[in-house]
């Protein structure tokens, strides 16, 4: 092997030679190269030349035999029409969209150029149409023609062929044509093209068949006229064929019933121009047709046509049939066949769609004609005497709801209605009312003549409501005239009752007697009587009977039954039961079995808004203790007890409407206290207490408590509102307003034991309302306080004890205990001390009232010159002229430990006055009596000794320490009717002072009438009685100013006939007790007279 491959011959070296020779062999392998050159040479030419004879000579043969080949490959071949689509007809052409299926047998793939087609039918050309190229290989290829255009060549083969493709199951048809076939060999490398290749096939498809499978689904006929009755109908039409018809124009069709002919037309039908058979056999069903649900499966292959036309009356007998049958619910067989002359719009269909007759049928109305019946009224009359229990006389009133098959405004009217109605319920037939048949009149559909619908059937259920056992009754009004006999134990009641009757039943039931009981507990306490004939609606009857509730031994009726007549008597409906107990067609078992034994429940009502059993509520008095709060574990709102007892009247009635005898023995009542805006003053809950009523006068009731009951007090709210109430009381002028109520819901009201022709009725929470005016106390300022007996009991270095006792009177009907107060007093605006009133109990009601306690002075050191005039006025009225002096009795926090009390105790200012000496000790008026002058000595003749007798009405010693006075004789004095020296006229110039430099204290004990300060003389002692500590022989002189003045002269003159009145002006020193004080003191009528 060489190096290029090639193998060697015989000429080449062997292996035992060298690889390299000498020169000398150089000539013979050039003559090798030659040979090898030529060799190859020659073989070029004589390959190439060998394969082109070869090919020659294959085309030569294959060229002659190729027409022969290809016709018998289109022979060969086999087609099948797989879809034809026919669109856009014209008079001679129609647009064709063909699918076409060929199993080619050939091996060689082909492209047959455009060509035209011929169809014939029954060897006579239909038409033609230019086909486009074609692909063929080997098997089976799909060639589809869209949009080609079938020219007709004969309208009359083309009738032909329209019309069996309509009216058969089956079509065979020709289609010719010449082809120009181009066979392509070798990969596409050759190509072999013969023209002329005559074409003809014999095809079969699947027909229409006459559209025998029509579904009317819809019949709808509410579009009618008074002129004409229009039906608009849906149809769903099976293409059992594989060609469709875009358009098939506006169809015609006329519809016969019962069967084909002449007289038996009943409806001309139309299809809009736009009308298609566009679904073929296996493609989806129109929308419409594959949504209906029923035995058959319309999912592929169906059309809708939507037909509209005109009922024809022709024969009244042919469309009175097809109309009972649509209206009793059973489907009509109809026959539709193709109008003649003019079955379609389209020219090029029409004469193919004529007499095309269609089996179907129209399906019965969804509603019927008689939908619904309404018994407006049934009167049930009273059972016949002897049949009762066989027959019973109906009255009725039916409203039929009929269903028009042709719609609202058609002409067709319902003119007469007679129906045989079997009446049913529960399963149970209950009785025929009578027969039936309707006659209906429309001229424009049936001519004017009759349609007559005999047996339409008439299913239908009449709700009729039923009476509801009574339930809606309502007691409108009562009344109990109060004609029972006591004997008895009864009271008669009146009642109109309103009963409902939700039916159209009118029921003549005649006398019922029923039992009258509570609802809860199920208790009888009467019964009643009446006449139930109920129509329709509401109904007003009386219901009259006796009230004769059951009572225990004691004549005490039930509680259950005492509170149904508290709740009438608070405006609250009750509960009743009325049950039926006989009738009065006793022998009627159907009435009995459906009365007897009936309970109505229903509401007996309350009395009227607004009325107050108990009224008119005034107090004619009202007893309070306040006093302060027992300890105990229990937590308190307030350390007040406060306990009330009153003594109120009223007014107590029964409604109008009960006029029944009363008598009520006594009673208990549970109260809310509110003040006169309604807030809470607390609450009262009394025991039972005795009481007094006299029905005959006006309801006259009187409560007078024997006992005192606590006010309760829920919380802060209360007690602070009882406060302000009871400030408002002390203090105000007129009168405040103590409202009284009962909250129903905390079970407040009066309790009274009520005695009635049917027993004693124990009544509870009965309402009060009341709002009684207690006149305020003003403060007691009218009239005012009055100070009787003032004391000095005690006097210590810094304050002095008084025992007062003063009278007031107080204007309310409140009689009041305070318990213990302590009060301050003021005088111009100063305190001068505080009085304690150890029980503060006042009457009432105008009655006077004194009132004992103890006044400690004690004025602050600031205020000693307005305590002294405070002294001064009260010794001898120096300020006041003599009057009594004003001051001012306060009340403050401090002035008791009742909370309750406390805010009334901050407001009150009782204004007073309190007397001088004079009016409050007017057997001894004065402090100084008298005096005695002595005659003075000869070296001192202007100095007059002096003795005054002094008294001390109070219970604690004085000491006068100091005295500063000026004398002042009287001008002119004259013996008075009683036979006391009156002076009419002082001197306006005093005569003397008596004012010693050298003062020995003059000692006065306590409750002393009558002692002398001092005396001269022998055995002076003797005719006067000293003073404790005074002196016997030495009296303090006073300074006369000169004996040559009248007063001087006055004074003596009148000394030595009988005796002088004197005015005293000064000031006295004086010690109460251990009280120290200086006093501003005046006096007239000083009797002076000379010493024996």
């Amino acid at each position: 092997m060489t190096e290029d491959g090639l193998e060697l011959d015989d000429h080449g070296a062997s292996a035992e030679q060298p690889l390299l020779e000498g020169h000398e062999d150089c000539g013979d392998d050039q003559e090798i190269k030659e040979m090898k050159t030529s060799w190859y040479r020659s073989r070029l030419f004589v390959v190439p030349s060998a394969v082109l004879l070869l090919l020659s000579l294959t085309y030569l043969i294959v060229s002659s035999q190729i027409t022969r080949v290809a016709t018998q490959a289109i022979n060969d071949t086999t087609m099948h029409m797989e879809t034809m689509d026919l669109s856009y007809p014209y008079s001679d052409s129609v647009t064709l969209n063909l699918s076409l299926s060929l199993v080619a047998m050939s091996s060689f793939p082909a492209t047959i150029d455009a060509a035209m087609f011929v169809i014939s039918y029954e060897h006579v050309a239909v038409g033609g149409f230019h086909a486009s190229s074609m692909h063929v290989r080997h098997g089976v290829n799909s060639q589809v023609f869209p949009d080609a255009t079938l020219e007709i060549r004969d309208k009359k083969a083309w009738d032909r062929f329209a019309g069996d493709m309509m009216r058969f199951a089956q079509v065979q048809f020709e289609i010719e044509s010449t082809l120009t076939i181009h066979v392509q060999l070798m990969g596409s490398l050759v190509t072999w093209s013969v023209s002329d290749v005559p074409l003809r096939k014999t095809m079969m498809f699947r027909g229409m068949n006459g559209l025998q499978d029509m579904h009317i689904a819809q019949v709808d006929m509410e579009n009618s006229t008074q002129k004409e009755a229009v039906a608009t109908i849906k149809a769903c039409v099976r293409n059992p064929s594989i060609a469709t018809i875009r358009p098939v124009g506006a169809l015609c069709l006329n519809a016969h019933y019962p069967a084909l002919g002449e007289s038996t037309l009943v409806a001309q039908l139309k299809t809009p121009a736009d009308t298609e058979l566009s679904v073929a056999d296996g493609q989806p069903s129109h929308s419409y047709c594959a949504s209906l649900q029923g035995t058959k499966d319309m999912r592929k292959g169906y059309n809708l046509l939507m037909l509209t036309g005109e009922m024809m009356g022709a024969n009244s007998e042919a469309i009175s049939g097809l109309i009972t049958k649509y209206l009793s619910n059973v489907s009509a067989a109809l026959t539709v066949v193709t109008c003649d002359p003019q079955a379609t719009s389209v020219e090029l269909y029409n004469q193919a769609m004529k007499n095309l007759t269609i089996k179907s049928s129209l399906p019965p109305q969804k509603n019927p004609l008689v939908g619904n019946m309404f018994f407006h009224g049934i009167s049930m009359h009273a059972p016949p005497e002897d049949k009762e229990n066989d027959m019973i006389r109906l009255d009725t009133a039916v409203l039929v709801e009929a269903t028009s098959p042709l719609g609202l405004h058609s002409a067709l009217t319902i003119t007469d209605v007679r129906m045989n109605v079997n009446l049913t319920g529960a399963d149970v037939t209950l009785g025929t009312l009578s027969t039936v048949s309707v006659d209906i009149i429309d001229g424009k559909l049936i001519g004017r003549s009759t349609l007559k619908l005999i047996g339409l059937p008439l299913h239908t259920t009449a709700l009729l409501s039923g009476m509801d056992d009574f339930q809606d009754v309502t007691i409108e009004s009562f009344s109990m005239p109060g004609t029972g006999a006591a004997a008895d134990h009864e009271e008669p009641i009146l009642t109109q009752v309103e009963i409902v009757n939700p039916s159209v039943f009118t029921v003549f039931i005649g006398t019922l007697t029923m039992d009258l009981s509570l609802s809860t507990p199920r208790e009888k306490f009467g019964v009643l009587h009446g006449t139930m004939n109920l129509a329709p609606a509401r109904n007003r009857l009386e219901m009259n009977g006796l009230l004769k509730p059951n009572k225990d031994e004691a004549g005490k009726i039930s509680d259950a039954v005492a509170g149904f007549f508290s709740a009438y008597l608070h405006g609250k409906s009750s509960q009743v039961v009325v049950e039926i107990t006989d009738t009065e067609y006793t022998n009627c078992v159907w009435m009995r079995e459906a009365l007897v034994g009936l309970t109505i429940t229903t509401s007996f009502p309350g009395v009227e808004k607004g009325f107050q059993m108990i009224s008119n509520i005034k107090m004619n008095q009202l007893d309070v203790i306040l006093d302060e709060v027992l300890p105990g574990g229990r937590r308190l709102v307030t350390n007040t007890r406060m306990r009330v007892r009153t003594d109120m009247i009223a007014k107590v009635q029964m409604p109008e409407v009960v006029n029944i005898s009363l008598q009520i023995s006594n009673t208990s009542v549970a109260l809310t206290l509110q003040n006169e805006e309604g807030h809470r003053l607390g609450s009262l809950v009394s025991g039972r207490e005795s009481c007094e009523y006299n029905q005959t006068n006006d309801g006259a009731f009187r409560l007078n408590m024997s006992n005192y009951y606590s006010i309760g007090f829920s919380n802060l709210d209360d007690v602070s509102g009882m406060s302000g109430f009871i400030k408002d009381l002390l203090t105000k002028n007129g009168s405040v307003m103590m409202r009284l109520a009962s909250d129903i819901a905390s079970t407040q009201g009066a309790f009274p034991d009520v005695q009635t022709k049917m027993g004693m009725l124990a009544l509870r929470n009965i309402p009060i309302q009341g709002e009684p005016l207690l006149p305020a106390m003003d403060s007691f300022r009218h009239p005012p306080v009055k100070v009787l007996t003032v004391d000095i009991r005690q006097g210590s270095k810094a304050s002095m004890v008084m025992s007062m006792e003063f009278s007031l009177y107080n204007p309310s009907i409140v009689r009041t205990k305070l318990g213990s107060l302590t009060l301050d007093v003021f005088f111009d605006r100063a305190r001068m001390g505080s009085a304690k009133i150890s029980d503060f109990s006042l009457n009432c009601c105008g009655k006077l009232t004194i009132l004992r306690g103890t006044f400690v002075y004690d004025p602050q050191p600031s205020d000693s010159t307005t305590a002294e005039r405070f002294l001064s006025n009260f010794v001898c009225g120096y300020f006041t002229h003599g009057a009594a002096q004003e001051i001012d009795i306060r009340g403050s926090s401090e002035s008791t430990t009742l909370d309750l009390l406390r805010p009334a105790m901050n407001a009150l200012s009782i204004p007073s006055k309190l007397p001088t000496l004079a009016k409050l000790f007017p057997s001894t008026p004065t402090l100084v009596t008298s005096s005695l002058l002595y005659i003075p000595s000869i070296l001192h003749l202007t100095r007059i000794p002096t003795s005054l007798e002094l008294r001390n009405p109070f219970s604690e010693n004085i000491t006068l320490t100091t005295l500063d006075l000026e004398l002042y004789p009287c001008e002119d004095q004259i013996l008075g009717n009683d036979g006391k020296m009156v002076c009419k006229k002082y001197f306006a110039d005093s005569l003397a002072r008596f004012a010693p430099a050298v003062f020995k204290p003059i000692f006065i004990p306590a409750n002393t009438d009558s002692c002398f300060s001092c005396c001269q003389g022998s055995h002076c002692a003797d005719r006067v009685a000293l003073c404790p500590h005074a002196s016997a022989g030495t009296c303090l002189s006073a300074d006369v100013q000169s004996f040559l003045s009248p007063e001087a002269i006055a004074t003596i003159v009148h000394s030595l006939t009988g005796g002088l009145l004197m005015r005293v002006n000064g000031t006295v020193g004086a010690s109460i007790g251990d009280y120290a004080t200086r006093l501003c003191y005046q006096q007239d009528g000083l009797f002076i007279t000379m010493a024996e």
